[in-house]
């Protein structure tokens, strides 16, 4: 399926039913006349979460499925969890998953589904939802209901789905689901399997474009913060092994050698103690997170404090072309503060830089971004594994080739540039997919409502 030949599909415009019934539900509205709509606690064997406590993990033993582990379309073995079988025999005592059942993520990331496809024996904790159906529904029909809009509509009820932390077992039992008959479900089932299968196909080959960009861009930059603009310039050895040779005018430092002096220089937020939520105000002084960073987005966010607590915290304030770096989760993202920034100070979860004159903050802050010989450093420092958090030791320990502060301000002109010339085919790309995901959303939900009528469709 190309993207032309997914444009020109609209649903709207596809066979519908010959007729319809009210379904009593007013956010439902019509549907199918064969159709009915009935509750899954009715529809269904058992509706249980996993365990409630943190079992034992070990290197060989049955797996242990969590959320995270269900997100992708196969179950990778290596990355799951491993219990003891004997906690395992304790534990299917109460719940039993078997190939035919439907697994619901219920903490975390909610309202994820995978039908249980396979014959090993597993076990689940308690931020997944084991579903056993009747057999008047077909679990992979189930399966596309749990990916559209009609239930979506239901976990977002009382609140936006993206604050619900926690999905109910009470909740999940009362969901409305509108159900076909049997042989119609399996004629939903295919036709959607069919459709996703190419729509899935053709988001991959453009996220692959999408990476094969990424790594020219990231080419570019790394090539240009370690061997400059000029290639006639005489070269010499940075006694970086993984460097290799430098620009002959070029130094290698220490970040904390191009920092200010002292606490000036770098500084990590204040404890998580010192802002709490419930000191929190709807105007004044404002606290600066991980998302204004991570977004590149100063005027986001609405976590004020007052003049008393600002005159408290005032040394943890960040003013224009401080560098802040994130400390925790997405760590070793960095942000150059902009003019037009709101008065504040950074929370806990940020550090912050501030340079000497000869020094270019967005020149540092695209290394500590983009440079390979940065982010080597890092994975060296912490013993290549993937870091809870980074420290003012590692930060400040950081190698630097640094050159002039003239040519700093050529390679940040010409990189931005080039970065141009990346920019609008991304963009374009990252639109498309994000309209894929749409369109492979509305089919699904046109589909499981009885807006089109798919029988009798080739991939049926």
């Amino acid at each position: 399926m190309s993207e032309s030949q997914v444009k020109c599909i609209d649903t709207s415009g596809m066979k519908t039913y010959p007729e319809y019934k009210d379904s009593g539900v007013e956010w439902i509205g019509k549907i199918p006349k064969e159709w009915e709509v009935k509750k899954l606690k009715h529809l269904t064997k058992k509706v249980i979460d996993g365990t409630h406590f943190t079992p034992t993990y070990v290197d060989e033993g049955i797996p242990f499925l969590r959320v995270t582990d269900i997100h992708n379309k196969e179950i990778d073995l290596e990355s799951v969890k491993m219990i003891p079988k004997k906690e395992h025999v304790e534990l299917i005592k109460r719940c039993r998953p078997e190939r035919g059942d439907l697994l619901l993520s219920k903490n975390g990331t909610i309202g994820v589904p995978c039908v249980v496809t396979w014959d090993w024996k597993f076990s689940i904790f308690v931020s997944l939802c084991l579903i056993k159906f009747e057999q008047e529904m077909n679990v992979n029909y189930s399966k596309y209901l749990f990916l559209s809009d009609q239930i979506d509509e239901q976990i977002s009820m009382g609140g936006k789905k993206n604050t619900i932390t926690n999905l109910h077992l009470d909740k999940i039992k009362e969901f409305l689901f509108i159900v076909p008959l049997l042989p119609e479900q399996q004629a939903i089932s295919n036709f959607l399997d069919h459709e996703t299968s190419r729509i899935d196909a053709l988001v991959g080959k453009k996220q692959h474009i999408i990476e094969l960009l990424e790594e020219k861009r990231s080419a570019l930059i790394s090539h240009t913060v370690t061997k400059g603009l000029n290639t006639n310039v005489p070269m010499k050895d940075s006694g970086i092994e993984w460097v290799g040779e430098i620009p002959d005018g070029w130094e290698v430092v220490r970040l904390k050698h191009l920092l200010l002096d002292g606490k000036e220089g770098l500084k990590i937020g204040p404890f998580g103690s010192s802002l709490k939520l419930d000191i929190m105000k709807e105007d004044g002084y404002k606290v600066y997170g991980q998302e204004n960073v991570i977004n590149e987005n100063f005027s986001r966010g609405k976590r004020f404090i007052d003049d008393s607590k600002f005159n408290e915290l005032q040394v943890y304030e960040i003013h224009e072309d401080d560098i802040v770096i994130t400390m925790m989760g997405t760590t070793g993202k960095s942000c150059v503060v902009p003019s037009n920034l709101e008065k504040g100070i950074m929370d806990s979860h940020l550090m912050r830089i501030r340079t000497k004159e000869d020094v270019n903050p967005d020149y540092i802050s695209l290394l500590i971004n983009k440079s390979d010989y940065i982010n080597h450093q890092v994975k060296i420092n912490s013993n290549g594994a993937i870091m809870d958090g980074l420290n003012s030791s590692i930060v400040k320990s950081l190698l630097v080739l640094c050159p002039p502060m003239e040519e700093q301000n050529e390679i940040m002109n010409y990189l931005i540039s080039n970065n141009r010339r990346f920019d609008h085919p991304l963009e374009k790309i990252k639109q498309s997919i994000e309209y894929l995901k749409e369109y492979r959303t509305a089919l699904i939900s046109d589909a499981v409502t009885g807006k089109i009528d798919v029988r009798g469709t080739a991939c049926e």
